[in-house]
């Protein structure tokens, strides 16, 4: 998402819902699935897990540096996009 604020608060609040959505499932459940969904529910899911196994160590980064907020931008993603596309990096 381009030029959208991220707070400290906020990625706390995500890693919270993140981790109550995640313990509302037995493990056999999640199991099945990871391995079974296709379609929405499967992207769903693993943006998920994601953000919440990759979140705190955003925390971490965030404290060690002294920064509360960031502003995210879009444009280092479309110039990746652009060289692996140019380039026919696989």
């Amino acid at each position: 998402m381009h030029d959208k604020e991220l707070t400290s608060d906020k990625i706390k609040e995500v890693i919270k819902s993140r981790t109550e959505y995640l313990l509302g499932f037995a493990v056999e459940q999640l199991h099945d699935k990871i391995i079974g969904m296709m379609g929405m529910d499967t992207q769903t899911l693993d943006k998920v897990l994601v953000s919440r196994l990759g979140l705190p160590i955003i925390l971490e980064i965030l404290k060690v540096f002294g920064i509360n907020e960031l502003r995210i931008n879009g444009t280092g993603l479309r110039y990746g996009v652009f060289y692996k596309n140019f380039y026919g990096i696989e």
